[in-house]
């Protein structure tokens, strides 16, 4: 959002997909208290690393970012899966 939120026809996709990780996350955190997992202590760590993910390809442009997001999605999808 802060690299290509600025582009009005990305910003409601945009607003769109962090809407769905917000639930995410508010989702998994329940999960958390619901069955009593220890949060990790990397958590702080994945979170940098995700927004630094996200910045870096967003600055390479729309196209890179958009490829980028598909993969995590498709390798969480595959995770959960498995």
């Amino acid at each position: 959002m802060a690299v290509l939120g600025k582009d009005k026809r990305l910003r409601e996709l945009l607003m769109h997909m962090k809407e769905q990780e917000d639930h995410h996350l508010a989702t998994f955190n329940k999960k958390v208290g619901e069955y009593r997992v220890r949060p990790t202590i990397l958590q702080p760590i994945a979170a940098i690393g995700g927004f630094a993910l996200g910045t870096i390809t967003a600055l390479m442009g729309e196209k890179s970012a958009m490829t980028c997001t598909e993969a995590v999605e498709t390798a969480i999808g595959t995770h959960y899966d498995e």
